[in-house]
């Protein structure tokens, strides 16, 4: 092993200095401080797979029944991982880790005794929810960090208790469905 101690190292005018090969590594010991003045990319990272999907189509929900959301419209998707057809996103292969998972949903019309629900499911099975009581409009939601593996899926499903019948605001401001892989957790 050999050492190479100096103040500045500096590319030939013009070109892009290259440190080491692919397949290096360069061990910074403890300690050591890495400062930047300059711009600094290709370091950290996306926060991907990520994705947003909002309602673009009323979704009947009865009273007292559970109730897959219809959350068919992408306005995000890094990674086509989110299904428009069976409104659900998958985690890819390769992308297992935590994630932050969060969906909302509000009410085309109720009244001031509703009770609204909003549950997030992994695999088929509950892992979030979130219970609000209506007061006119209002919406509810949910939202936290779940440990996925690459091909587990996350829904919604709604519920309401109003006796009747009424249909989800596709207003995209109080109904989503959103997620994005955490980085540093």
């Amino acid at each position: 092993m050999s050492e190479i101690q100096a103040n500045k190292i500096s590319p030939a005018t013009g070109t892009t200095f290259t440190l080491g090969d692919s397949g290096d590594t360069f061990n910074i010991p403890s300690g050591a401080t890495i400062a930047n003045a300059g711009t600094a990319t290709g370091f950290g990272g996306d926060n991907t797979p990520a994705f947003y999907a909002t309602s673009n189509s009323a979704n009947s929900l009865t009273s007292g029944a559970y109730t897959k959301v219809n959350f068919d419209t992408e306005q995000v998707d890094t990674d086509s991982a989110y299904d428009t057809s069976s409104y659900r996103f998958t985690v890819p292969s390769g992308e297992g880790g935590k994630y932050w998972i969060s969906a909302s949903w509000g009410a085309d019309s109720g009244n001031d005794t509703d009770k609204i629900s909003v549950f997030i499911r992994k695999n088929g099975s509950n892992i979030f929810g979130m219970t609000a009581v209506n007061k006119a409009y209002n919406s509810t939601n949910v939202s936290g960090m779940a440990v996925l593996a690459a091909t587990d899926y996350i829904e919604v499903f709604a519920y309401q208790d109003s006796g009747t019948t009424y249909n989800i605001n596709t207003d995209g401001t109080f109904t989503f469905f959103m997620g994005y892989k955490l980085i540093g957790v």
